[in-house]
């Protein structure tokens, strides 16, 4: 089961770190780190108040932002997000159940600038159904997007994840995987018509 950390036990490590380390500059690695907005309304506040100096950074999802929330992160001392968008196909966030569409992404990218912060958007290639088509529209919705910053992965099958099943039934991986040699820049898979 999901469990967060309280938000009285997060301010209070923070409160450490400002207080006793002098630390102004802090990013959160939480995946989806707006999921519950009333939390971060309310931390947004607590840190606006108690550590005024305090710069942060947090990962989410391009439907958990709304202008209040992004507002209010702004003024509590977020100076920058970054998004899991994936794909700037909707074919291939459909094909992975993302459950986003690319316009969602879109608003989501000029809400954050909008409110003043840095947005930077994460993409993987050779999710599956990936073509050449499906790639260049993720160039496209990048360069019609325009956040901040863009990363670009491949797709990489973990065992016991349903792409690794996926990639094993297509016959798609190019060797057996192992663990290490699993990395986000160097590709393990083809898709069904793009190789590897």
């Amino acid at each position: 089961p999901f469990k967060m950390k309280s938000q009285e036990r997060l301010l209070e490590e923070l409160n450490t770190l400002y207080d006793q380390y002098d630390v102004r500059l802090v990013s959160f690695f939480d995946e989806t780190f707006t999921l519950k907005k009333t939390r971060i309304l309310s931390l947004c506040d607590s840190i606006k108040e108690t550590m005024p100096e305090l710069r942060w950074y947090c990962n989410t999802r391009v439907n958990l932002v709304d202008e209040e929330t992004l507002k209010a992160m702004k003024s509590g001392g977020c100076r920058g997000l970054s998004l899991g968008i994936e794909s700037g196909s909707q074919k291939i966030l459909d094909n992975v159940k993302k459950g986003i569409t690319t316009a969602e992404a879109a608003r989501a990218i000029k809400m954050a600038k909008d409110a003043g912060l840095l947005v930077y958007a994460s993409f993987i290639f050779g999710l599956p159904g990936e073509d050449q088509s499906t790639a260049k529209e993720t160039l496209t919705f990048v360069k019609n997007a325009l956040p901040h910053g863009a990363q670009f992965n491949v797709a990489v099958p973990y065992p016991g994840t349903e792409f690794y099943n996926y990639a094993k039934e297509k016959d798609l991986l190019s060797r057996e995987v192992t663990w290490e040699k699993l990395m986000q820049h160097k590709a393990t898979v083809r898709s069904e018509s793009l190789s590897q």
